[in-house]
């Protein structure tokens, strides 16, 4: 017998992954991504005890965001994940994500033809806001422009 809430993780997973897959974020026309990560970001913390919430901060920087969960001792120190949020498609305006056999892949409804799903780094937003839900201590960032030079994170906060 299947384990239910194992089951329903999967789904919610995937469900996730699909919705990221589905915004596009062109390089320099990240707003919308950032936009989803951000209200993501607000629906892990409203998930949290009011406690936790004091403790999860979430700084927007020059286009990047940037995320701590958690206070640490003092012998502790934070895992950090980081991604990025552009992507090197153009924005399509008939865009779509399909699923066939449990993969992803992504059309051009105008067209008729398969296009890239801006699997990089997509798939690593997807961990990071993953890793954020499950861990009680982490520090991530996802930075802005990093197909076009590596801009977002060479603006970075030497202290993060």
């Amino acid at each position: 017998m299947p384990n239910i809430d194992l089951v329903r993780e999967v789904k919610r997973q995937k469900r996730t992954l699909k919705s990221i897959l589905s915004v596009q974020s062109e390089s320099e026309k990240e707003y919308m991504m950032q936009q989803s990560i951000l209200d993501r970001l607000q629906n892990i913390k409203s998930s949290l005890t009011e406690k936790e919430q004091k403790n999860f901060v979430v700084d927007f920087y020059e286009g990047n965001i940037f995320v701590t969960k958690g206070v640490l001792s003092k012998k502790e120190k934070y895992p950090c994940v980081v991604s990025h949020t552009d992507t090197v498609h153009d924005i399509i305006n008939s865009y779509s994500i399909e699923e066939k056999d449990g993969w992803f892949y992504a059309m051009d409804n105008d067209k008729l033809e398969q296009v890239g799903t801006g699997g990089d780094d997509k798939v690593g937003i997807f961990i990071t806001l993953e890793m954020i839900r499950a861990k009680k201590k982490i520090k991530a960032a996802f930075f802005a422009e990093e197909e076009i030079g590596l801009v977002g994170s060479t603006r970075a906060p030497s202290v993060f």
